[in-house]
Parts: C-alpha cells; structure tokens; sequence
C-alpha cells in the first residue's frame, strides 16, 4: 500500500490473522478459542513487539508514530476478547491503514510545502 514497507508488513500479519479467522468460521466455540489461542495468540504478539519495535525506529512527532501510538495505547480494548471471540480485527486494521494515509499525506504535505516555499526565494 503506496509503496509503504511499513504498511506492507502490517497488512500482512493482519492478513495472516484473517486467514486463521476463515478457517475457523462456522466450528463450533470451543474449537474456534482453542485455535485462536494456539494459532493466532502468538501472531498477536508478534504483531504488538513489531510495533514496539517499529515505534522506536521512526521520529516520535511522525504521523506513523502517532498511529502505532494509538494502536498500543488500545492494544487491551482491541484484544480484550481474544481467546473467546477473536480480535476485533476492523478496529485494528482500520487503525493501522492510518499508517499508510498518513506516510502519503505528510510525504505530499513535505513535498509541496518545500516547493512552494523553494519558489517563494526565487527573484
């Protein structure tokens, strides 16, 4: 998603974690916990250290940081129902697709402000 490395990875374990939801659609609630905890549990946690980590390698007033930020602030309220029901995988997801509007729009905003500000010292 827009050329985003960062995006990229997120969509990607969102997508695995999505792919384990499909397989369990329509089995009976214990089987579906039993796999959430087994197969998606762990994704879930590599989700959140990759987040961490990702945290600490870009600038903290960055629109990336502010939307990982508000990501791991939630993480409880987000996977508060894990072992019965799954994540509430839109909230995720729609949270960290910020991340790939914000990089976009903050790259334009750059851009633009350097040309316009690059025109304005021209004779």
């Amino acid at each position: 998603a827009n050329n985003s490395p960062v995006a990229a990875e997120a969509l990607e374990r969102i997508g695995k974690l999505y792919d384990i939801e499909g397989q369990i659609r329509g089995r009976p609630p214990q089987e579906r916990t039993q796999v959430r905890q087994a197969r998606a549990g762990p994704l879930l946690d590599s989700l959140r250290d990759w987040l961490r980590a990702t945290l600490s390698r870009v600038s903290k007033k960055s629109a990336l940081a502010k939307a990982i930020g508000y990501v791991l602030t939630r993480w409880t309220a987000l996977t508060r129902t894990r072992p019965p029901s799954g994540v509430n995988f839109t909230a995720l997801e729609s949270r960290l697709s910020m991340i790939c509007r914000n990089r976009r729009s903050s790259a334009t905003t750059m851009v633009t402000a350097s040309s316009t500000s690059s025109s304005r010292l021209r004779p």
